[in-house]
């Protein structure tokens, strides 16, 4: 489901599944991430306020304010860090003026890839607090003891940090994303906490151009395994579109404002779409949804739970254009949400009309069929859009990792924009072999048991 899932935003946006681009339950808007007050992010290097509020005099007039503190610029001395109004140089070391503030979105999650890699995703918000133009030069990942576990720098650094807006360059205020994947070695010990460090370059407008450090963004890390479920399609030729970790796709990035904050809940949703016997996408017409062989698999719960949400009643779109005027409400079509225990929920979008097999409070079972695979809501060719989250609400729910009990990977898909065109897929084969209780990677083609 893409709000334009990256390019329009997700659920609500373009989905390029395997190539194909399926947007598959975008609302339409700009991706952002969730900032919201009651995440586990905090800031390391915190901005200090000074208190602005003044005391009435002892004999119950209201205070002077004739004389303030405040420098001929209008900012307040007190901030200066060089000024230390008390005497004391260790107070001024603990509270220092920062030209940059960074969230994370959600307590990030380890789980175990194909790779043989743990990967450990999130998005860090970050506000430019500085009254210059700003440029991030490198970010570092921090363990608890201050000491850098990874980084992001280069072209790399490029490709992970966006904007909230389209903008080249981030000035006073203004808000950008750092989307992140820090990996460890299967069977590493993961921290329990991380924090960043943030090197900037400020151009002002007048003046000098500096480079300044700050660490921000400190978060403790849910180290708890991640779940396993079950497969929820069966056969050969499964193509993993918008998947895991980086960088970051139009899953990834479509990091949502719903209700008053922001959500990633397509964190590590993905696209299935499969291949033919010709290993092409499909035979015939583009706009022929009987020219995917695939249409109308069979959709399975991946565990045991109790239906909680779904929705019905959307036609079927037409291959090779995405709904008109599609909404938050129409992005996902016809869905299926099933709670399956500890505070995971699992999405499946897109459902052939008239389809759905089960309605809300049901129980079902791992394996159980609950509904046909379509082209409804925000979604511009078949495809089963699924992923696991914190919550039953589609859009305003953070992704959380999972790992399948079984798959068998053929490759990796290398000519992915090249696949709506109908040629044939080129698959690399350094990654092949079956595999369980791991999570596959972007562009796999998988096959699950029948």
């Amino acid at each position: 489901m893409r709000v334009e899932f990256g390019r329009r935003a997700g659920l609500v946006g373009p989905l390029v599944v395997a190539g194909l681009l399926l947007a598959a339950c975008n609302d339409g808007s700009d991706a952002s991430s969730d900032t919201s007050a009651d995440t586990a992010a905090a800031s390391v290097a915190a901005t200090s306020a000074p208190d602005t509020t003044a005391s009435a005099a002892e004999d119950g007039t209201a205070p002077d304010n004739t004389t303030s503190d405040a420098s001929p610029d209008g900012t307040d001395a007190n901030l200066d860090p060089s000024v230390d109004p008390a005497g004391s140089e260790a107070d001024n070391e603990l509270e220092v003026i920062t030209p940059l503030v960074a969230n994370v979105l959600a307590e990030p999650r380890p789980v175990l890839s194909d790779d043989e890699q743990i990967h450990l995703a999130y998005e860090l918000f970050a506000t430019n607090a500085a009254e210059a133009t700003m440029t991030v030069d490198l970010v570092e990942v921090l363990g608890p003891d201050g000491v850098a576990i990874g980084e992001l720098t280069g072209d790399e650094l490029q490709g992970a940090v966006q904007y909230i807006a389209n903008q080249e360059a981030i000035g006073p205020a203004q808000q950008f994303r750092v989307f992140m994947d820090q990996t460890f070695p299967a069977g590493a010990e993961v921290p329990e906490s991380i924090s960043h460090r943030f090197t900037v370059t400020l151009t002002p407008e007048d003046g000098d151009v500096s480079s300044t450090t700050v660490v921000s963004g400190a978060t403790t890390v849910d180290t708890r395994e991640a779940i396993l479920v079950g497969a929820p399609l069966r056969g050969t030729k499964w193509v993993v579109s918008g998947g895991c970790c980086f960088p970051a796709d139009y899953h990834r990035t479509a990091t949502l404002p719903v209700n008053g904050q922001f959500y990633a809940p397509e964190r590590y949703a993905i696209d299935f779409v499969q291949l033919n016997d010709q290993d092409t996408l499909y035979d015939g017409p583009v706009d022929a949804l009987e020219s995917f062989a695939y249409y109308g698999a069979d959709i399975l719960s991946v565990a045991d739970g109790t239906v909680v949400r779904i929705q019905e009643g959307l036609e079927e779109q037409t291959p090779g254009s995405f709904e008109p005027g599609a909404t938050a409400a129409s992005a996902g079509g016809n869905f299926v949400v099933v709670d399956i225990g500890d505070g995971h929920f699992a999405f499946y979008a897109h459902m052939q009309p008239g389809s759905l097999t089960v309605e809300e409070g049901d129980e079902v079972t791992k394996g159980e069929v609950l509904g046909l695979l379509g082209n409804t809501g925000n979604s511009d060719g078949p495809h089963l859009h699924f992923h696991v989250m914190d919550g039953p609400g589609p859009l305003s729910s953070n992704g959380l990792p999972y790992r399948f009990e079984s798959f068998e990977v053929s490759g990796t898909l290398t000519n992915t924009a090249d696949i709506p065109t109908g040629v044939v897929a080129e698959l690399d084969e350094t990654l092949t072999g079956s595999f369980t209780d791991v999570m596959p990677l972007d562009n796999q083609l998988l096959t699950f048991p029948d």
